[in-house]
């Protein structure tokens, strides 16, 4: 899947030095609360009337896995289906167009018990997903040594830090270790530029 008008959003909330925005996305009778992380590119959506959610990527050329964990895409799909007659898939083209005219200076910048209240919505237990899906919170950057960082970890990296932040850790082969409890020292590192420094210490 591809948003074709994310890099506006993008350029709008670099202009105005917005690292974080947060808006609402309604799709049926389903509100969405939206968290997208500017410079890191990474989309968080949390249900706002359940506590399910997920958190996508996206590529330089606005390509994204839309592969949903089971718990989000369950709770969505009825009301997907009712507006669209169609799949998940029509969602996001409608999500597209929403960002085509969203108003920058009418969303929000979140606290960071926003970000927490929707992080703790993306657990799973679909391990096509992520396979320690209830462990939601960085705890460290692990140098690997002579080990590799496997698939999984700079998947799920990419997922909650990006794609740049995801490939900085593979070419310095530094893996993440995550807990099932709430880490403060993650929302220093949703911070790109903190990240990177912590990443290529030596």
């Amino acid at each position: 899947m591809k948003f074709h008008n994310i890099d506006r959003i993008l350029n709008e909330a670099n202009k105005r030095q917005c690292t974080r925005l947060l808006f609402d996305f309604e799709c049926g009778n389903t509100v969405l609360k939206c968290l997208l992380i500017v410079p890191n590119k990474v989309l968080m959506l949390s249900c706002k009337n359940q506590a399910v959610g997920c958190s996508i990527a996206i590529n330089t050329n606005g390509k994204f896995d839309a592969y949903l964990p089971n718990e989000f895409y369950n709770a969505i799909r009825n009301d997907v289906a009712t507006k669209f007659d169609k799949d998940v898939t029509s969602m996001w083209e409608f999500f597209d167009k929403y960002l085509l005219n969203l108003d920058i200076d009418k969303v929000s910048e979140p606290t960071n018990s926003d970000i927490m209240n929707i992080i703790k919505t993306i657990r799973t237990n679909n391990k096509k997903y992520r396979t320690d899906g209830e462990k939601l919170y960085f705890m460290a950057w692990v140098r690997n040594g002579k080990k590799h960082i496997s698939d999984e970890n700079y998947k799920k990296i990419s997922k909650f830090f990006g794609m740049r932040i995801a490939n900085l850790c593979k070419k310095q082969n530094v893996s993440s270790r995550w807990s099932n409890t709430f880490q403060k020292i993650y929302l220093d590192f949703l911070d790109l530029d903190k990240a990177k420094k912590a990443i290529t210490k030596k």
